[in-house]
């Protein structure tokens, strides 16, 4: 940049400021916590600059296989940071969107939640981190799980009916299934990953890839 020294105005009540007898340069602008941005100016030009400070939005849409799935939770956390965005009860809408507003820029992750069979929510999907600014709308789609796993628990006298089998995920607690009267268990709708299915009776550890299915 052509200009050497740091100038300062502070905004008036209406938001706006302004630099006159600007040289024609490059010039750096930093409002506060709001962002900064690179102006070039020409011989005698006349500029007018916005700098936007409304949270960021994101527009989600849930996808599984391609089609719209609606009514699954949606839970935000801003990477980085002890404190949480939860947005858990929103629900995706009968077009699989749902609109979040967000506290303000940084780093988040959004998670596609359902509701398990042991009654807490667990995650069917992600999307990759999203760094926001202030004013940003984004669109972002996701693709929740499609995988599936079954099995069977069967010990020394056979079936082993209503065992209470805890899931891991790539080495984090993923959540649990209760076998049938049968023994069997299934979980639907996972992510790629290794999983490891332990009965609490047998402490057994078994790692499986969940196949695709469309």
């Amino acid at each position: 940049s052509a200009l050497q020294d740091e100038s300062y105005t502070i905004s008036g009540e209406d938001g706006r400021f302004r630099f006159d007898g600007l040289a024609a340069a490059e010039y750096r602008l930093v409002v506060g916590d709001v962002g900064e941005m690179t102006v070039t100016l020409g011989p005698g030009e006349h500029r007018v600059v916005r700098f936007d400070r409304s949270p960021p939005q994101l527009d989600v849409q849930v996808l599984m296989a391609g089609r719209v799935t609606t009514g699954l939770g949606l839970e935000v956390r801003q990477l980085g940071e002890e404190s949480y965005f939860d947005s858990q009860s929103l629900e995706t809408d009968p077009s699989g969107h749902a609109a979040l507003l967000l506290p303000g820029p940084g780093e988040y992750e959004v998670l596609v939640t359902a509701l398990r069979e042991d009654g807490d929510f667990g995650p069917i999907g992600m999307a990759h981190p999203i760094t926001l600014a202030w004013g940003d709308q984004r669109k972002v789609r996701i693709d929740v799980g499609t995988g599936r796993l079954a099995g069977r628990v069967v010990g020394p006298q056979g079936p082993v009916a209503k065992e209470r089998l805890s899931i891991q995920r790539n080495d984090d607690w993923f959540g649990s299934v209760t076998t049938d009267d049968d023994g069997r268990f299934s979980l639907e709708h996972l992510l790629t990953g290794v999983y490891a299915i332990r009965s609490n009776t047998y402490c057994s550890i078994h790692p499986r890839h969940p196949p695709a299915r469309s």
